[in-house]
């Protein structure tokens, strides 16, 4: 057997391993990625939240362990038309009432109190065309992972004079989620609309 011979079957071999390592490694990496546990209710609500008009969305993990270093911001966007006819899209960030949690073990309700001066409520009073977006994210204590997750609201999914149907429970101390809650609406009493 010649050097030529054993040259080729050492590249073929070479090949073999490195093909095999590539294809291992992009399954690996397309079935083991993370998925997010984080989900978000399909409505968002308007309602008194601590006495004040506040836009209200909530969210819940799907994981039985806590979702830690949990961080959450909330904006608006509207198609502005500048005076030279160009139009474009203007983001708008909504302050959060908390916009941290250390630790969220069931649910997190996201709530933006609405100024009554502000550009947002005259866009909710009106009909102008917007899309409010909320994002999360936190470090998955299972995995060590960085989870992350976000939700648009168009003014369809917004419901007015509503509120979110409560889906935590309390049995002999120990607190329970029905998950299957999350996006329950009821209408919501009040002496004055909002």
């Amino acid at each position: 057997i010649s050097a030529a011979a054993h040259t080729i079957a050492t590249l073929e071999i070479l090949l073999g391993l490195f093909f095999t390592a590539t294809v291992t490694g992009l399954i690996f990496a397309r079935f083991a990625r993370p998925r997010s546990s984080i989900i978000f209710s399909q409505k968002a609500v308007v309602d008194i939240y601590d006495g004040k008009r506040s836009f209200v969305t909530r969210l819940a993990s799907t994981r039985m362990h806590p979702i830690a270093d949990m961080t959450a911001q909330m904006s608006w966007i509207e198609r502005v038309k500048m005076h030279d006819g160009r139009e474009f899209g203007k983001v708008t960030q909504l302050p959060l009432v908390r916009a941290t949690f250390s630790r969220m073990d069931l649910s997190w309700t996201l709530v933006h109190v609405i100024d009554e001066e502000s550009e947002f409520a005259k866009v909710l009073a009106g009909d102008r065309e917007y899309r409010v977006g909320a994002s999360v994210n936190g470090l998955d204590t299972l995995l060590g992972n960085q989870t992350h997750a976000t939700q648009g609201y168009s003014p369809e999914d917004v419901l007015f004079n509503h509120k979110f149907v409560d889906m935590i429970s309390f049995t002999r101390q120990v607190r329970t989620i029905d998950i299957s809650k999350l996006s329950d609406v009821e209408p919501f009493e009040s002496d004055r609309p909002i």
